[in-house]
């Protein structure tokens, strides 16, 4: 059975740090925060790391099991999506981890945070509509 309590407060944490670390909106503030916004940037890989853990164990295998074919057919369409995403946000990371890097590039890190964050926020929006309405 899907813990429904357990995705929404792993979906909200998510997006509490998608808004912390999206806040800084001019480059003077992302440089100057560059060390804070990297210490969100790891709290924001834990947490998307640990949801989708979850995902992977737990939650994709009990929709795959689930009567209702609608349900079986999102739950494997979601999870081909998902492959871009995890890639998008780990060269994000990997490229922004580092205060000196933020610095280094702050307008870069502004563009791609400002693409790849919307596309977390979109996924997780499909996942509360498209998806997980679909079990109740």
């Amino acid at each position: 059975m899907i813990d429904k309590n357990t995705i929404n407060r792993q979906h909200d944490e998510i997006k509490q740090l998608l808004a912390a670390i999206g806040g800084y909106r001019s480059l003077d503030n992302i440089t100057e925060n560059a060390f804070k916004i990297s210490l969100l940037l790891g709290q924001l890989a834990g947490k998307i790391n640990i949801h989708l853990l979850h995902e992977d164990k737990y939650v994709y295998p009990d929709l795959q099991k689930h009567q209702d074919a609608k349900v079986k057919e999102a739950s494997l369409r979601f999870m081909r999506e998902m492959g871009g995403l995890v890639n998008a946000f780990t060269a994000f990371k990997g490229k922004y981890m580092s205060a000196p890097a933020i610095k280094a590039d702050p307008a870069g890190f502004m563009q791609e945070r400002d693409l790849v964050f919307k596309a977390i926020a979109e996924r997780i929006k499909k996942e509360d509509h498209s998806l997980y309405s679909l079990v109740g």
